[in-house]
């Protein structure tokens, strides 16, 4: 009865091992969401080094899984990853702010005829 517990025990920790080991890194977020853009924006593919240079990453890594957000311009893209395997979790855009245009009136500085 002991050594079932233990081989429980052992098992356990043998699988959250593994899931740490195999938390996805940056470069396989970016991959993924290399992919997402060419599958959403057929025959249009943007690579990773690309992603690298216009958007903003941002991956938190946990003990066993990981987030990760991107974002491009307005556009945000959320990310979940675990056991080696990414979720799509979902997206957000921003709203652009406009802001109102504020019309001055400039003095008329012509002379006047007399």
């Amino acid at each position: 009865m002991k050594i079932l517990k233990h081989l429980y025990l052992f098992i356990i920790l043998i699988f959250l091992s593994l899931l740490f080991i195999s938390n996805p890194s940056e470069s396989t977020y970016l991959s993924r969401v290399s992919e997402d853009y060419a599958q959403f924006h057929h025959n249009k593919e943007i690579t990773m080094k690309i992603l690298e240079q216009i958007g903003q990453s941002n991956r938190t890594t946990y003990l066993l899984f990981s987030t990760y957000d991107y974002q491009f311009g307005n556009v945000r893209v959320f990310y979940v990853g675990v056991a080696n395997s990414i979720y799509y979790l979902g997206s957000k855009t921003k709203k652009q702010d406009r802001k109102p245009i504020k019309v001055v009136s400039v003095p008329d500085n012509t002379p006047k005829a007399a």
